[in-house]
This record gives structure tokens, sequence and C-alpha cells, in this order.
């Protein structure tokens, strides 16, 4: 078992690799290596900043789902290590099933994890979906036209996030539940109507906003595209580098937002040098999570 874990490691980071070498094999360098000379190190602590915030209305937007089961500071502390199990377990599966054992630990029960980081995942694919679509509107990207391909992604981002909900559910139950046991287990959260709108409301606000921060770190970088061009390509691009394709999503992020914004007269090579940018952010907000988890885990 280590050692399958090992070669999936071994080919996601190929796979990165690949797809980031054959981005910038076809961008120019120059510019790209311009856009990371404007980074400043102020710069990289704003997107940390942004991404922990985001994450702390993350873990409490999942606390609310569980019923307040367990503690706020446990339910910080779990999403903290999923967080930085993300770094080296597949896409988000890995790193929900580490969050839900956790609650388990702090007094959920296995229904009450396993239907939490469900509907959690579930409304943020859902919000997802809607910003996509809220983006197309802004942009006045219709299925005609030379921007008919972009229209296809930003819609296919509805499919591929009802595919990703289903393999954390899959992951999270096991092969043996079925859709109706999924559905069953909504009945141990706060699944009600008003708290799932509420949910969803809060992760729309909370994503828009890390994208509008990814817009502000475009600009110092040289990428001028509209907020609705980011608010649509972004999504897609999220829900991508989600898949357990490659290490952490590093390569998927970069190629599909240069392909989406490019028609927006982005340049690709900008684009990739602040995707970058924030995939660096992602990975220190990892890092701070694991350091923090570890303060915040039981006996401490």
């Amino acid at each position: 078992m280590a050692k399958t874990k090992a070669w999936g490691m071994v080919f996601r980071a190929g796979v990165s690799v690949a797809l980031l070498g054959l981005a910038l094999w076809l961008v120019p360098l120059e510019p790209f290596f311009d856009a990371l000379s404007r980074v400043a190190p102020s710069t990289v602590a704003l997107v940390v900043l942004a991404l922990c915030m985001g994450h702390l209305c993350a873990a409490i937007k999942w606390w609310v789902l569980l019923g307040r089961s367990i503690p706020v500071r446990a339910a910080i502390g779990a999403h903290c290590a999923g967080l930085g199990a993300n770094l080296a377990l597949p896409g988000a599966v890995g790193g929900d099933v580490l969050r839900g054992g956790l609650a388990m630990s702090a007094g959920a029960s296995a229904r009450q994890a396993m239907a939490g980081g469900f509907a959690d995942r579930a409304v943020d694919m859902v919000a997802l979906g809607a910003m996509a679509l809220g983006g197309m509107a802004l942009t006045g990207v219709a299925p005609e036209g030379s921007a008919g391909w972009v229209f296809a992604a930003a819609i296919g981002v509805a499919v591929l996030s009802a595919a990703l909900v289903y393999r954390v559910a899959r992951r999270m139950v096991g092969r043996a539940g079925g859709l109706s046991m999924r559905l069953a287990m909504l009945s141990d959260v706060d699944a009600t109507p008003v708290t799932l709108l509420g949910i969803l409301l809060i992760s729309v606000v909370v994503q828009t906003a890390l994208v509008g921060a990814v817009d502000m770190l475009a600009g110092t970088l040289g990428v001028s595209v509209s907020f609705g061009a980011w608010l649509m390509a972004w999504p897609v691009a999220k829900v991508l580098s989600a898949l357990p394709l490659s290490l952490g999503g590093l390569g998927v992020r970069e190629g599909t937002l240069a392909l989406l914004l490019t028609p927006f007269g982005a340049a690709p090579a900008a684009v990739i040098a602040t995707s970058l940018v924030w995939q660096m952010g992602i990975y220190i907000t990892g890092g701070v999570a694991t350091l923090l988890w570890t303060a915040l885990r039981p006996g401490r």
C-alpha cells in the first residue's frame, strides 16, 4: 500500500512538472520572468493572509454543518490538518478524509463526519458553479463566436463539480454506501434549507473575495483582464486542480487559467506567473495550517 501511494505521488509530481514545463515552453519566458520580478514579499504576505482568512471561514462553515457537535477549536484544528494533508495527499479527497477522522476523534459521530464533509464539499461546488455562471454574465460570453469553447469550459465546471462531490462522498462513505445512504446521512448534520442557503452565501462571498485577491495580484504582475473574466475562469481551474491528477493542482491550474483568460486579452506568461505566486501562497498556508493544527491538537 505504501509503495502504491509513493508511486501515485511520483506520478502526480510528474504530471505537474510535465504540464508546467509545457506551459512555459509555449509562452515567451521574458514576460514570465518580468512578471515574477514584480513580486514583493509584502505581496506574498497579503496572499497568505487572504488564504488564511478564507480557510478560517471555511472551517467555521464546516463546523456549523456538523451541527456544532465538536468544539470550534477542534473544528479549526481538524480543518488545518486537512489543509496540510492536501499538500501531499491526492486532491481535496485525502484532506477531507483526515479532517473527518479528526472530527470523530473530537466527539462527532461517523455519520456526522461523513455527512458534514459531503455537505460542505457539495455546497462549495455549487458556489463555484454559480460563480462561473456569474462571471460569464459579467463578461458577456455567449455560446456562439470565438469564445464558444470558453463558454463550454465554464458550463463544464458543473459536471466536474458533481463528479468531485461524488468522489469525495464515495471515498468517505465507502464503496458499499449508495446514494440513499449519503442522502440519509444529511439528517445527522445541520442541513436545514435555511442553514444550507446561509452556508452557500458564505461560500460564494468568501470564494469571490479570494478571486478578488487573485485579480489584484494579477494586476501587479501585468495581467489586465476584467474581474468577470477571473470570476468565470477561476472556478473552472479550481475544480480541475482539485482532481487527483497532479501535485496540489500545480500545472493544471496554470494551464487552465492561461487557456481561459487568453481570449480576454491576458498575457499567458503573466497569468502563469500569477498562478504560481498564488500556488506558493497555498503551500505556505498549508505549512502554517500544519503548525496551527499542532498547536490546537488535544493535549496541548
